[in-house]
């Protein structure tokens, strides 16, 4: 008998069904691939083009290029920023080379997909963090958009220092003076550029802008001087550049010379000469009160007063001596705006025609509506110069004061003073030198000199003048009860 095959038949048939079985399962999972890389798989077909931001199906380490709104709204842990698109959703953004607090409004970022995060709160669409790594926007100054043209510039008080209508097209104002440092950038570069500011103040030496002058021309590699003649000197040896208008000091630290000298044109100082050319000429539109006006100005000095660069022309109205102080702000139309205008006629609120005192001078009148600084004749405080052989009584214990050598003639001829008292209250000590309440000045006075009328004047029998000015209209009354013996 032949051996019988049949049994060789399911078997073949079986095979069969599995294969199909194979096939079916292999085709799905095709499908499934393909679905889930459908965005690769566009991207490869378009020529390899950067993705724009769809908020799905993006793979980590791709690179994309978005534009939005950028927020500094984050979680601090994975990103610092959102950039809301108009049909893409949010993105979260950082960036490991990129200050991205320097932007805000529009911007178009570039960068790489780092982690996706999942669905948001809302479960609409998933989160994607993005290392940013290129930036187009615009910078961000205290929120407002800078970078564009600023009609009249900007004037830093805080700093002393105004930045013209043309540095706008030039560079970007990054802060607004914080820290004491004011940040700006090149437009389309990448350097921040920091100028670090200070105080001059004679008795700190290395705050002292006369002796550090002296010292850097002394000993620089290389000095520039801009159209508004102000002089930078370059340390030598280093990338560091020194330059002041002797009531502010100014370095800008690690920046190529080149960088510097194309910033330097676009800084202007307020200084003696400034003041001398743009802001004396337009002391009649500025020293003014109702219809006394100080026409023309004889003489011009700068100081800081109120932590402002204050200047005070001197000059006559109706044939008596005048003062008026302007604090300077070149951003102005009249480049500053008056402080105080003292004159004989009328006097002003802080300042009046002088009147004889015991104490062998004159002093002030107390301005009506002016709450004063609080004396105590029981708690005076004494200082006594052994050099000088005299002594300050002050009128108050509650008080800071320094002296220094000093050579000036307070804008009139005749006077000749060759040291200043700074007067402040305790607790404001640390501004003794920059905005002193009261100033002192020890001088020798021709006899025929006419004193201004805002010093207050005490005599010693020696001939000796003392000058004391209320540069706080507060502290009249504690000026007028200063005796010196």
């Amino acid at each position: 008998m032949d051996p019988q095959t049949p049994t060789f038949q399911p078997q073949q048939k079986g095979g069969s069904k599995f294969t199909t079985f194979l096939t079916v399962i292999t085709i799905v999972f095709l499908v499934f691939v393909a679905y889930k890389n459908m965005d690769n798989i566009t991207q490869l077909l378009g020529g390899g083009a950067v993705n724009t931001g769809t908020t799905s199906g993006l793979q980590i380490g791709q690179q994309v290029a978005i534009e939005g709104t950028l927020t500094a709204n984050g979680d601090y842990i994975n990103y610092t920023h959102q950039l809301e698109t108009t049909s893409d959703g949010i993105f979260g953004l950082k960036s490991k080379t990129i200050d991205l607090n320097q932007y805000s409004g529009t911007v178009s970022i570039e960068g790489t997909v780092e982690k996706d995060l999942g669905p948001t709160q809302s479960g609409n669409s998933e989160m994607y963090i993005i290392d940013v790594i290129n930036i187009i926007g615009n910078i961000a100054l205290s929120g407002d958009m800078v970078g564009e043209i600023v009609p009249n510039g900007m004037y830093i008080e805080k700093a002393g220092l105004y930045l013209p209508e043309d540095f706008f097209a030039n560079y970007a104002l990054l802060n607004s003076g914080e820290s004491n440092v004011v940040k700006v950038q090149k437009i389309g570069g990448t350097q921040t550029i920091n100028i670090q500011y200070f105080t001059c103040k004679t008795s700190n030496q290395n705050e002292n802008c006369t002796t550090l002058s002296k010292n850097f021309s002394s000993s620089n590699e290389k000095t520039l001087t801009t159209s508004n003649n102000d002089t930078f000197f370059k340390l030598e040896g280093t990338d560091s550049w020194f330059f002041t208008n002797n009531l502010y000091g100014y370095f800008i630290n690690n920046i190529p010379a080149q960088d510097v000298e194309a910033l330097s044109q676009y800084l202007i100082l307020p200084n003696t000469d400034y003041v001398k050319e743009n802001v004396m000429p337009k002391v009649s539109s500025i020293c003014i009160d109702g219809n006394i006006v100080l026409a023309q100005a004889d003489k011009s000095s700068l100081a800081l007063e109120n932590n402002r660069i204050v200047a005070k022309f001197t000059g006559k109205v109706n044939s008596g001596g005048a003062e008026c102080k302007v604090a300077i702000n070149p951003s102005l139309p009249n480049l500053g705006e008056k402080v105080a205008f003292y004159y004989p006629e009328a006097g002003s609120v802080t300042t009046t025609t002088p009147t004889t005192t015991t104490n062998g001078g004159t002093s002030l009148t107390t301005p009506s509506g002016v709450k004063q600084f609080p004396i105590n004749l029981e708690k005076a405080l004494t200082f006594t110069s052994s050099r000088g052989g005299y002594s300050i009584i002050f009128p108050s214990s509650n008080i800071s004061y320094d002296s220094s050598n000093t050579q000036t003639d307070l804008d009139t001829a005749g006077i000749n003073c060759s040291t200043q008292f700074n007067v402040i209250k305790y607790s404001d000590k640390a501004n003794l030198d920059i905005t002193p309440a009261v100033k002192i000045y020890e001088c020798r006075v021709k006899n025929t000199v006419n004193i201004p009328s805002i010093y207050a004047q005490k005599t010693l029998e020696d001939g000796r003048v003392f000058l004391i000015e209320a540069v706080d209209p507060a502290r009249v009354d504690f000026v007028n009860n200063i005796v010196i013996q």
